[in-house]
């Protein structure tokens, strides 16, 4: 019973395990002073006994929680949030048996509860019931599919091969909150971001359940730090397209919106504008003008070239100038191209891509105080003589 309890007062502050303060401003008065609490009406004066648990949890007072959590069932005994902040408190106060009673009545009170749900997955995964544990955690997500702690809370899972296996068997049916699972990869940090790595080694996720948009941030994530790792993600879920090396070079179905990872992703900015207009050598292009005094990237794609030598080229109407490109193994970096003409309206360069470029960026960058300008039938090419054909 320690090792459970011990394991959910781990878990269980990730959720911050706040109360909502529900009623009137005399119920948030009597929050901070129970003596108000004779003010409030009966329907609202459980949640006011809540309220001031909840502050009292936050600022390590448990005795007070506790018993500010007892006179609030008192007040409400069908509150499920009542109990469960009973039981909360009981379980700063290591009393494990007490606080197990307490949150099985909120259970059975109202499952959607938080920090109901919350404790039973922790004891769950403590306990190796990781189906369970994972039940838990899609109930939860699927109440707050953009939850801050999602990563605190997924960790347990993420930490053991039957975790994983377990939490696939959710993520496999594509909840709703599995694109924060995938693509806010950022607030992990490097054990968390290695366990969620192992997640796409799962039967169950295998394409194509998961597709390359899903995996390919967690290939860039991991360039830096496990490239053959990277590298082998990449191989599994993006495979290389036999002679489509860029997506949608003349604009035809870029969107300025675009939320997927693959395809041009447009960069908003106080300054830039940036636009679709008829034309071209497909009926559409970008028209771009910047009031910056910095040369600005306004569009970027993701691309997965090999080894080797590559042109790179673009067609900017009327006047050759004002737009720069670049082709780099890290994201927001590099050097822009130097670039010379190869016909009317035409720009090309050449630049190497080396065997630890796994994932490389091309971005479209405008110069400074340049606009409107119009650029289209972006292309890369490989060419390994290094000439410009």
């Amino acid at each position: 019973m320690r090792r459970l309890v011990r394991a959910a007062l781990i878990v269980l502050p990730a959720l911050g395990l706040g109360y909502a303060v529900l009623g009137s401003g005399l119920d948030r008065m009597s929050a901070a002073n129970p003596a108000f609490s004779a003010m409030v009406p009966q329907a609202f004066r459980a949640a006011a006994w809540r309220s001031g648990g909840a502050l009292d949890i936050a600022g390590g007072r448990s005795v007070a929680a506790r018993d500010k959590a007892t006179r609030a069932i008192l007040a409400d005994p069908m509150d499920a949030a009542a109990s469960s902040g009973l039981g909360l408190a009981q379980l700063k106060l290591h009393e494990g048996v007490a606080a197990e009673a307490a949150f099985r009545v909120a259970g059975q009170l109202g499952w959607r509860d938080k920090t109901t749900q919350l404790y039973w997955m922790a004891l769950s995964a403590a306990s190796g019931a990781f189906p369970l544990a994972a039940q838990r955690a899609d109930a939860l997500l699927r109440q707050d599919s953009r939850l801050r702690e999602q990563p605190s809370l997924l960790a347990p899972l993420e930490a053991t091969g039957e975790g994983r296996k377990a939490l696939a068997t959710r993520l496999a049916q594509r909840p709703a909150w599995s694109g924060d699972y995938w693509y806010k990869l950022h607030l992990l940090d490097p054990d968390q971001l290695a366990n969620r790595a192992l997640m796409l080694d799962e039967p169950a996720l295998r394409p194509p359940v998961l597709v390359c948009a899903d995996a390919r941030t967690m290939a860039v994530f991991l360039v830096k730090s496990n490239l053959a790792r990277s590298r082998a993600i990449l191989q599994r879920y993006c495979p290389r397209r036999s002679g489509v090396l860029l997506t949608d070079g003349g604009f035809e179905a870029a969107q300025l919106s675009n939320t997927s990872a693959s395809g041009w992703q447009f960069t908003g900015e106080g300054g830039l504008d940036i636009r679709f207009e008829s034309g071209g050598s497909a009926g559409k292009t970008v028209v771009v003008a910047s009031t910056l005094p910095m040369r600005q990237v306004f569009a970027s794609q993701a691309l997965e070239l090999a080894p080797g030598r590559y042109r790179v080229s673009w067609r900017v109407p009327g006047k050759a100038v004002g737009i720069a490109l670049r082709l780099t193994c890290q994201q927001n970096a590099g050097e822009f191209l130097k670039a010379a003409p190869t016909g009317r309206d035409r720009l090309a360069a050449t630049t190497e891509i080396g065997a630890d470029c796994p994932l490389q960026w091309l971005d479209l960058a405008v110069d400074p105080g340049a606009g409107p300008v119009t650029v289209d039938d972006v292309k890369v090419e490989r060419t390994d003589d290094g000439k410009l054909r």
